[in-house]
């Protein structure tokens, strides 16, 4: 009998932990498991490279008003049901000013998605209230995994409501040991936590690398970033780093691939720098890997991360790294043999440390060799673990 799995998170946008999720989808052996995706929306840029062993179902945790709840419970005599959904509803309303509470007791009140009991269910990006509540509140299953893919800052209030759901899962899956080591510091229940790596398609990230683009620049060294423009990702120091190079005599450019909530905001300050002709924003680009390929150093600037993806694609092909000193890092890269790792967020100590690589091809070369020697794969051992678990 195959185990029947559900997997639940909200879009396959162009991000790190949505590709990871593409990845393990196409890596798993369908001879064995029956996997359903749930996803509260279906408009991302990796939605068509779902596996197609997979099943794809959507929600929505907004479809019902209290007359709409009402009459589903009675149609379907699910009389019991009905009277905890007005009993969640009651605990939402008296949770009115904790955000967290309130959207879990909401989602507690809903029907179920399905019917179907899984054998497990496993929250994908297991930080967001919604996703958790949906697991405990709305799938019936014998196992409920949540997966921790980037540290979380939540407030002590917020930590309350957290952990309270955190304890209703049977295991928490950390992408990073460091990443494990924060969660267990703030919520404990290190005997349910375990690392699990992700998964990365080596060979297909070399394919999709061959893919011919534009060039954008005619200066020999070219610089990467390939990330969602966001706080935590640290692209907004990026104009204060290329004003030290420049001012330091280096002539390059610096590609930024991805989208995010301070785009705008990076590019009025490149602006204001008058940087617009070597820091280009290229936005989302679905193959970013020919960029990553034909750069000369990749940066990752980084505030916060779980365990990057784009540093091991970047790794996977070759390429020397900057990155700050950040989760998981430590993991990945040993410094100063196969990337620079910055003990520091200061923008001009990042630009030193990138300053070394531009004046040396040498060091660039040493350091792409290694990198090509220590690249260690963690797929196999993060699927045994995965299965072994689902077949406890």
């Amino acid at each position: 009998m195959k185990k029947k799995i559900a997997i639940i998170h909200d879009k396959l946008n162009l991000g790190g932990t949505e590709k990871a999720l593409v990845t393990m989808l196409k890596f798993l052996d369908y001879q064995k498991l029956d996997v359903t995706l749930w996803l509260m929306d279906g408009t991302g840029l990796l939605q068509s490279q779902i596996d197609p062993h997979v099943k794809v179902s959507y929600f929505s945790n907004s479809e019902y008003d209290g007359k709409g709840l009402l009459k589903y419970y009675i149609q379907h005599f699910q009389i019991a049901r009905l009277i905890r959904s007005l009993q969640y509803r009651k605990q939402s309303r008296e949770s009115i000013d904790s955000f967290e509470d309130n959207l879990k007791y909401h989602i507690y009140s809903l029907p179920l998605l399905t019917e179907e009991e899984y054998d497990c269910v496993i929250v994908y990006q297991g930080l967001y209230m919604q996703l958790l509540a949906v697991a405990l509140g709305r799938i019936r299953a014998k196992k409920k995994v949540a997966w921790i893919h980037m540290k979380f800052h939540h407030t002590e209030k917020q930590a309350e409501s957290f952990r309270e759901e955190y304890r209703a899962f049977d295991r928490i899956f950390c992408v990073s040991k460091d990443l494990q080591e924060h969660f267990v510091k703030h919520y404990g229940m290190r005997e349910k936590t375990m690392t699990l790596y992700n998964l990365f398609d080596q060979d297909e990230i070399r394919k999709q690398s061959e893919e011919s683009i534009e060039r954008y620049c005619d200066n020999d060294i070219i610089l990467c970033t390939v990330g969602r423009i966001a706080p935590e990702k640290g692209q907004m120091m990026i104009p204060d780093i290329v004003r030290n190079l420049r001012n330091s005599g280096f002539d390059f450019t610096w590609l930024v691939l991805g989208d995010g909530q301070q785009k705008e905001d990076l590019q009025n300050k490149i602006n204001e720098y008058e940087l617009g002709n070597i820091v280009i924003l290229l936005g989302n680009v679905a193959n970013p890997y020919p960029y990553i390929k034909n750069c000369d150093v990749y940066i990752q600037p980084s505030l916060s991360e779980g365990f990057c993806t784009s540093t091991m694609e970047a790794k996977i092909l070759g390429k020397p790294i900057v990155t700050t000193n950040v989760a998981g890092m430590n993991e990945q890269f040993i410094n100063g043999f196969d990337a620079l790792i910055v003990n520091s967020f200061d923008p001009d100590v990042i630009a030193e440390e990138i300053k070394k690589l531009m004046r040396s091809n040498e060091l660039r070369q040493q350091l792409s060799r290694n990198t090509l020697q220590h690249m260690e794969m963690m797929e196999s051992d993060s699927l045994n673990v995965l299965y072994e678990y689902l077949g406890e």
